[in-house]
C-alpha cells in the first residue's frame, strides 16, 4: 500500500512537475511565461517595471478656473483659522471684566465674527484673482517656457484684483490696493514659486 501510495503520490507530483515543465521548465524554469512565483502564481516580470505607471484620463482635463478651486478653498479655510485666532485673542482682551457664561459667549462672538470676516475677504480675493488670471491666460500670449510670461500674468492679475477690491473706496485707495496686489503677486511668482524648497508644496 505504501509503495502504491508513494508511487501514486510520486506520479501526481511528477505529473504536476511534468505539466509545469512542459509549460516552460517548472517553477524555477524560464519558459514563455518567465519565472513563476511559487507564492503568488504570477509572473514577477510583470511587477518589475522601471518607471511608475499611473492611470490618466486624457480626454477629461480640468480647465484653468477649475485648477484654482484648491487655492480658493485653502484661502477660505486659512482666513477662517487666522481670523478666528485673532478674534479669540481680541475677545479675551475685551472681556476681562466679565466672568462665567457671559464671557464665554462674548469670546465666541468675537471669534466667529472675525473668522467669518477674514474668511470671506480672502475667499473673495482668491476668486477675483483666479478670474483675472483666466482672462490673462486667454488675452496675453503664451510664454517660451521660462516662466517669464506666467509671472507677468500673475502680476497683472494681482494688480487688477487689488484695484477692483478697493474700487469703491476712492482713487487713492484703489491705486494703493493695486500696488499691494502687484507686490504680493510679484513676491509669489518671482520668489516663492521659483524656490525649489517651496514649489513642491505650493
Amino acid at each position: 500500500m505504501d509503495e502504491q501510495g508513494g508511487s501514486r503520490g510520486g506520479g501526481l507530483l511528477g505529473g504536476a512537475l511534468g505539466s509545469h515543465g512542459g509549460m516552460g521548465g517548472g517553477l524555477g524554469g524560464a519558459g514563455p511565461m518567465g519565472q513563476l512565483s511559487p507564492y503568488l502564481n504570477i509572473d514577477p516580470s510583470y511587477l518589475s517595471t522601471e518607471t511608475p505607471q499611473f492611470i490618466h484620463n486624457e480626454e477629461q482635463k480640468r480647465g484653468a478656473l477649475e485648477k484654482s478651486f484648491t487655492a480658493i478653498g485653502s484661502s477660505v479655510l486659512l482666513g477662517g483659522a487666522l481670523g478666528g485666532a485673532f478674534g479669540a485673542i481680541d475677545g479675551i482682551r475685551h472681556t476681562m471684566n466679565l466672568t462665567g457664561r457671559t464671557r464665554r459667549t462674548q469670546i465666541l462672538n468675537y471669534t466667529m465674527k472675525s473668522g467669518g470676516t477674514v474668511s470671506n475677504t480672502l475667499g473673495t480675493v482668491a476668486v477675483m484673482y483666479s478670474l483675472f488670471h483666466v482672462v490673462a491666460d486667454n488675452v496675453l500670449p503664451e510664454g517660451e517656457g521660462d516662466g517669464t510670461m506666467e509671472a507677468v500674468k500673475s502680476c497683472v492679475s494681482g494688480a487688477a484684483t487689488g484695484a477692483l477690491y478697493k474700487s469703491g473706496a476712492g482713487l487713492k485707495k484703489c491705486g494703493m490696493a493695486g500696488a499691494v496686489g502687484l507686490g504680493a503677486a510679484a513676491l509669489w511668482s518671482l520668489v516663492l514659486k521659483r524656490d525649489r524648497r517651496l514649489s513642491d508644496y505650493v
